[in-house]
């Protein structure tokens, strides 16, 4: 499932929290954060979503992004985070620093097999 590409939140929208959490959504569209400059807080916005190639930029106006992207097990990209950012949960940025480490680990065996 794949939110459309030219879907993007609404300049009005504050709030974003669990907006996906536990959906079968695989992609969403890299401009989805494009009109939100009131948005804060996305705490839980895709946690054990099915995401698996991201490219997003976060605006600045969000404060709060825990447990976001937890449990997002096959997701990969590039997300920028915002400048103003004021509590993002550590989980999140420890099972990301733990998927560089796999593809590190698995990049290093590779090269040694051959």
């Amino acid at each position: 499932t794949n939110v459309p590409n030219d879907y993007q939140l609404s300049n009005r929208v504050e709030s974003a929290v669990s907006m996906f959490e536990m959906s079968m959504v695989e992609q969403i569209p890299s401009n989805l954060f494009a009109n939100a400059k009131k948005l804060t807080n996305i705490d839980y916005m895709f946690e054990y979503a099915a995401l698996k190639k991201v490219t997003l930029t976060l605006p600045n106006s969000i404060t709060s992004m825990n447990y976001t992207f937890d449990f997002c097990e096959y997701m990969s990209g590039i997300i920028s985070l915002p400048d103003n950012l004021e509590s993002i949960e550590m989980q999140d940025i420890m099972e990301i620093m733990l998927k560089v480490i796999r593809l590190l680990w698995l990049f290093i065996i590779i090269h040694q097999i051959k």
